[in-house]
C-alpha cells in the first residue's frame, strides 16, 4: 500500500466505532489501526518538519495573519489593513510555499509500505460499516480490510 492510502484509512479507522463487531473483529480492527499509527505519525512529523524548514524567511507568519485579517475585513465589509495587491502577493507566496511543501513530501506519501494483517470477514466488515455512519468514499478507503 502507498503511505497516502494508509493515511486516509487511518483517518477513517481512528474514530471508528466497533460495537456491532464480533470480539474477534474488534481485535482485528484495533490491531490494523495500531499497525497504521506509526506510518501516520512518521508522515505527520515529516510534514511538520518540511513545513517548518521550508517556510519563507522573514515575517511570513505575520503576512499570513494580515491576509487572514484582510479576508475577515472583506467578509465583514470593513476597510482592510492592506491593499488588494498586497493581499494577492501574500496569497501567491502562500501558494508557492504550499507547492514546495507538497513537492518535498510527495515521494514519502507515495512510498510503498507493507502491512501484514489478518483481514476481516465480510460479515465483520459489514458490521463495522453498520457501526459507523460513513460515506461511500470513506468505506472505499478501508475496503482492503475485508477478505475478498
Amino acid at each position: 500500500m502507498k503511505t497516502n492510502e494508509i493515511l486516509e484509512a487511518y483517518k477513517v479507522l481512528q474514530n471508528a466505532k466497533y460495537q456491532k463487531l464480533s470480539d474477534d473483529g474488534k481485535v482485528k480492527v484495533w490491531k490494523i489501526t495500531r499497525l497504521m499509527k506509526p506510518v501516520a505519525t512518521q508522515f505527520k512529523e515529516d510534514l511538520q518538519d518540511a513545513q517548518q524548514k521550508l517556510m519563507p524567511n522573514g515575517d511570513f507568519i505575520q503576512r499570513l495573519g494580515k491576509a487572514m485579517q484582510y479576508e475577515q475585513d472583506k467578509k465583514n465589509e470593513r476597510t482592510p489593513g492592506i491593499t488588494d495587491e498586497e493581499y494577492q502577493a501574500i496569497v501567491k507566496e502562500v501558494n508557492e510555499y504550499n507547492q514546495l511543501v507538497n513537492k518535498a513530501v510527495q515521494e514519502y506519501s507515495e512510498k510503498d509500505v507493507e502491512l501484514e494483517f489478518e483481514a476481516l470477514s465480510e460479515e465483520d466488515f459489514g458490521k463495522l460499516m453498520a457501526s459507523n455512519d460513513w460515506t461511500m468514499a470513506e468505506v472505499g478507503k478501508i475496503e482492503f480490510l475485508a477478505k475478498e
